[in-house]
């Protein structure tokens, strides 16, 4: 029975394996062109020289550029490795997928190529059991090797645009958080080797918990790169009805201890505002759920054999856990949702509920140290500081 609030994956449409050997297509080729003039901007930044290939930049990453070139420090030394780690990434995402699913669209045929009708509908599974998909999953699944493409050339090609403008959004973030972090850090001397990217495991953990969350009521998606390395923020939930305009802070880690699990909370300035979500965080909730209400009936004790754990205890629960995670993350190709359709239905709404819980807490905190602030500091209100230093105001991303 399909419980609710997770997203149903009986269905799987056809898998077809793609061969890595494939030509370069159409957007390798311009991945290509715009990781030349990126590369050649940021040597003319190295040589203090501010200037743009116009015709070869799309306008986010100009608009990024010319943010940068209002600061006239020279780049720090983890600028250019961070650059390159990033455009790997991205030709990563962009090139041929080693698995391809089948996809239909709907609702371009009256609209030039390169469109984007709001009433474009893309799907996979056929007429029989159609399986509706965004152009933001689209873009997402590839991360896993997995390329929904539709069988149509003139949708595969608007298809492609979607993708492209994703990576390219993507990337000029990123190129803008660059220069925040920069700016952080001043004229101070920084190690040229200071890592900014989270490493593959970690980012795969981080997008499959977006996923889960995203199956059921709340609504998430990955903290910008400033927010991540300078905050400690790797996601950011958004729960109806409650007031976070960028949405609640979520730390997300593999710990599967509560020595490793308490080391990383306190690495945090007021922990308190924060979600941390671990599988040892997940195994003390569960432990507790009985007595706390957090999940409802029985929901709790069916985690137990989705897991097969041996014995009862917070450490055998969460090490079930994290190895159930990882199993997902190494085979990710499975479904043409990723490893989120191998995680278990009771596995998912324990997530769901816990982070729904925990972003009500620190928004709870959150309040009280605004209220706390604000009668310390009369007329500052909301804006008089964050956990992480950056006021939650209007405009900000």
């Amino acid at each position: 029975m399909q419980q609710v609030g997770v997203t149903s994956h009986n269905h799987r449409p056809e898998l077809c394996p793609s061969t890595t050997d494939e030509p370069p297509s159409p957007l390798d080729q311009r991945f290509v062109k715009l990781a030349h003039a990126v590369e050649a901007t940021e040597r003319r930044l190295l040589a203090d020289e501010r200037s743009l290939d116009d015709g070869l930049l799309e306008d986010a990453i100009c608009r990024a550029y010319l943010q940068r070139f209002k600061n006239p420090d020279p780049p720090l030394g983890f600028r250019l490795p961070t650059v390159a780690t990033l455009l790997a990434q991205g030709q990563a995402m962009l090139r041929p997928r080693r698995v391809v699913v089948a996809a239909q669209v709907q609702g371009i045929n009256s609209t030039p190529d390169g469109a984007s009708p709001a009433n474009a509908r893309i799907t996979t599974g056929g007429v029989a059991s159609p399986e509706d998909w965004t152009s933001s999953q689209v873009y997402a699944v590839r991360f896993w090797g997995i390329d929904i493409r539709p069988t149509e050339d003139r949708a595969r090609r608007w298809t492609e645009e979607l993708v492209w403008q994703h990576f390219v959004t993507g990337l000029a973030s990123d190129l803008v958080s660059i220069g925040k972090i920069e700016k952080r850090f001043g004229k101070r001397m920084v190690d040229p080797h200071l890592v900014l990217v989270a490493d593959r495991e970690g980012e795969a953990f981080e997008r499959l918990i977006v996923d889960i969350l995203n199956n059921g009521a709340l609504r998430a998606r990955l903290a910008p790169l400033y927010e991540d390395f300078l905050e400690k923020t790797d996601l950011r939930v958004h729960v109806e009805g409650l007031q976070r305009q960028r949405g609640a802070r979520v730390q997300v880690t593999m710990a599967d201890h509560e020595r490793r699990a308490s080391a990383k909370r306190h690495e945090i300035r007021a922990p308190e505002e924060f979600v941390h979500l671990s599988p040892w965080t997940l195994a003390e909730a569960l432990v507790a759920a009985p007595f706390s209400g957090l999940l409802p009936g029985d929901l709790g004790r069916d985690v137990y054999p989705a897991l097969s754990v041996r014995g009862n205890s917070t450490e055998d629960l969460a090490r079930s856990l994290r190895h159930m995670f990882r199993n997902c993350i190494r085979h990710p190709g499975e479904h043409p949702r990723g490893p989120v359709a191998q995680v278990p239905a009771a596995v998912q709404l324990l997530v769901q509920a816990f982070v729904g819980h925990e972003v009500r807490a620190s928004t709870a905190a959150l309040r009280a140290h605004e209220a706390e602030r604000a009668r310390q500091r009369p007329g500052e209100g909301r804006s008089a500081g964050r956990a992480g230093g950056t006021p939650e105001v209007p405009g900000l991303p």
